[in-house]
């Protein structure tokens, strides 16, 4: 894994810095959207031979987000976060998978 972490070493000394794009009118705050991040950290990640993807899986019997970082040399990361599905009368509420989809992805990157 050292030519990975190399890469990545290299490749966060160039990210751009990440734009607050959002707003949440609900408390009335500014915050940096998943897209934002990404704009921000994709150009220095390709730069450097490395590249990000993102998959929903079942792991262990449980709805997982499974991020992998891969580097050019074949190295790679990976880490899994389980989502917190809410089941209200035995019908899970999509929405909260699609809520709990991006802030994982967001916290992930």
């Amino acid at each position: 894994m050292q030519e990975l972490i190399k890469a990545l070493i290299k490749a966060k000394a160039e990210f751009n810095p990440i734009q607050k794009d959002g707003t949440n009118p609900h408390y009335k705050r500014k915050y940096a959207t998943l897209d934002a991040v990404l704009d921000a950290v994709t150009p220095a990640l390709g730069k450097h031979g490395l590249v990000i993807i993102q998959t929903t899986e079942i792991f262990e019997g449980k709805t997982v987000l499974r991020t992998h970082v891969f580097h050019e040399s074949g190295e790679s990361i990976i880490s899994n976060s389980q989502f917190a599905i809410r089941n209200y009368y035995s019908i899970t509420k999509v929405r909260d998978l699609d809520i709990d989809t991006t802030s994982k992805r967001f916290f992930s990157n």
